[in-house]
């Protein structure tokens, strides 16, 4: 057992306080060596006196490692201190600093009881001791002015104590409050992460309230195709089953490739790049892309799963991606906060997604020339849709470098080379 790296810290704490009263009261035992010739019963009691400090300690980190088996634990010192008071024949100062320690080291963890049932332990010791040992008694000085210094020693010291036990004990109960408020803050924590993206998570750990700004970000919207159809001929446990397995693959992608997961719109998904953190205007594009093209081929991979488990969840999927300004940050009420994105590039993005043949990524004119180095597309003839006046030049997204991977979803090829 590592003495000082598993006790419960006030056995720690009455340990430290222990050895330092026990080598001081070894070292005025021993003083009287000087002046009379001690027997080997005597040397063998000090020798016991400093390796009780570390005894103590020890079964009582195997017995009970507690803030009350620390207390209990000064139980002996009672009796010790009794017999060691007359051990020492009853010297006046002696005593009272024996009595002293015991006082102040009692009161210092523990409720004034528990000095009455040290102070029984220590009479009955020393009666018990006086029987065995016979000491040779002898008084020293005025006996009415000892006695009254005496009290004034042990008295005040044992006040001292006492406020100073008051005031751990409330440091105790509020540091065990403190544990409780943490766990349960720590659950309700656990608990909401998943509602939170982890990129969000991640800065508001850092720099605490994410303002509103305005960024260049990249903003990804997905949806299902003819998921209201495929909702009538499934089960509303197997769509369930089905959607979420769908969604937690999206999710778990998004979040690999860096972006922002900003919410799940029933069976659509709105991710943006850019915010909180940017790797560049042109990277965050980029990864979009190949986030996109990373959730066809999951896509497929999970078609091919539902079919070997007899489930026809033939899901197909549009995507439409567009990059530009707006303002990001935390929008709503003081009930309930969204760190979202707002503004004409996400109406846009969402326009396009609309506008996506299946299983199809249509980006903007404007994401386009930020991924053109790293992708393959086709350019499309320019497309009005609701909102914007004039018409939008799109491209339709073909091939993606990526020569790490090997699979290849039906409607993209992954190139070995730049174009």
């Amino acid at each position: 057992m590592v003495l000082h790296a598993k006790l419960h810290h006030l056995i720690r704490t009455i340990h430290r306080a222990r050895v330092f009263a026990y080598c001081i009261s070894v070292l005025i035992l021993s003083s009287r060596m000087l002046y009379i010739e001690a027997s080997l019963p005597y040397v063998l009691f000090l020798i016991f006196l400093l390796a009780y400090p570390h005894l103590n300690s020890f079964i009582c980190g195997y017995i009970r490692n507690t803030a009350v088996g620390a207390r209990y634990s000064l139980l002996p010192d009672g009796c010790l201190v009794g017999t060691m008071i007359v051990v020492a024949e009853f010297n006046l100062l002696v005593c009272v600093a024996f009595i002293a320690a015991l006082v102040m080291g009692t009161l210092m963890v523990a409720k004034p009881r528990m000095l009455v049932i040290n102070l029984g332990l220590l009479l009955a010791s020393s009666c018990l001791s006086y029987i065995f040992l016979e000491p040779d008694i002898y008084a020293q000085g005025w006996f009415v002015t000892n006695l009254l210094a005496s009290v004034l020693i042990v008295g005040y010291g044992g006040l001292v104590a006492s406020l100073g036990f008051v005031e751990t004990s409330d440091l105790e109960k509020r540091r065990r409050e403190i544990d409780r408020d943490r766990l349960l803050l720590q659950g309700i924590y656990n608990r909401l992460r998943p509602y939170v993206s982890p990129q969000l998570a991640a800065s508001l750990e850092v720099v605490g309230n994410m303002p509103t700004s305005r960024k260049k970000i990249t903003v990804f919207f997905s949806d299902i195709e003819g998921f209201t159809e495929l909702m009538d001929s499934l089960s509303e446990a197997l769509i369930t089953r089905i959607l979420n397995e769908y969604l937690n693959e999206m999710a778990e992608i998004a979040i690999a490739h860096g972006g922002t997961v900003d919410k799940f719109i029933g069976d659509g998904v709105m991710i943006f790049f850019g915010a909180p953190d940017s790797r560049g205007h042109a990277q965050d594009a980029i990864a979009c892309v190949r986030m996109a093209v990373a959730m066809f081929i999951k896509l497929e991979e999970l078609r091919s799963k539902w079919i070997g488990e007899g489930i026809p969840a033939g899901l197909h999927i549009r995507i439409g991606i567009h990059s530009g300004y707006c303002a990001v940050g935390n929008f709503g009420s003081k009930q309930r906060m969204d760190y979202t994105a707002i503004g004409a590039v996400v109406n846009l993005a969402s326009r396009l997604e609309s506008a996506a043949d299946r299983d199809a990524i249509l980006v903007s004119i404007d994401t386009w020339e930020l991924v053109k180095g790293e992708v393959q597309g086709e350019m499309k003839h320019p497309i009005r849709v609701k909102g914007i006046a004039r018409a939008i030049s799109v491209v339709a997204i073909i091939g993606v470098q990526n020569s790490e991977t090997s699979i290849k979803a039906p409607r993209f090829r992954l190139m070995s080379g730049r174009n």
